[in-house]
């Protein structure tokens, strides 16, 4: 009977592979574009990420000035909550409306 291993025990075996053998990370070609992205269209870039690089890619939604607007709003709308319980009011909901309701309601009586 073998002898229980803990849960991150590994063998050398698994370690190595399936196989025993390591694998070995890719090498880069030598050659230009051996390492651009499948969908480049020149294939004439020394790395991966020189290719990417050159695509121009944006890839934070901090960038897109739609993501900023619905932020803004949303903060704007949470600072409005916010002042309204500290007023004392109880807005039905977090949303602009639900507060403005609720404004109106304390104005009113």
């Amino acid at each position: 009977m073998a002898a229980a291993r803990s849960a991150g025990a590994r063998s050398k075996a698994a370690h190595a592979g399936a196989n025993g053998a390591a694998k070995a990370a890719p090498q880069a070609t030598g050659s230009a574009g051996g390492r651009c992205s499948s969908s480049c269209p020149t294939k004439d870039h020394k790395s991966w990420g020189e290719c990417v690089r050159s695509k121009g890619l944006q890839l934070s939604p901090a960038i897109n000035d739609s993501y900023g607007t619905r932020q803004k709003t949303w903060d704007k709308e949470l600072d409005s909550y916010e002042s309204a319980v500290r007023q004392g009011l109880e807005p039905a909901g977090t949303k602009q409306k639900h507060i403005d309701a609720a404004i109106r309601e304390a104005d009113s009586g």
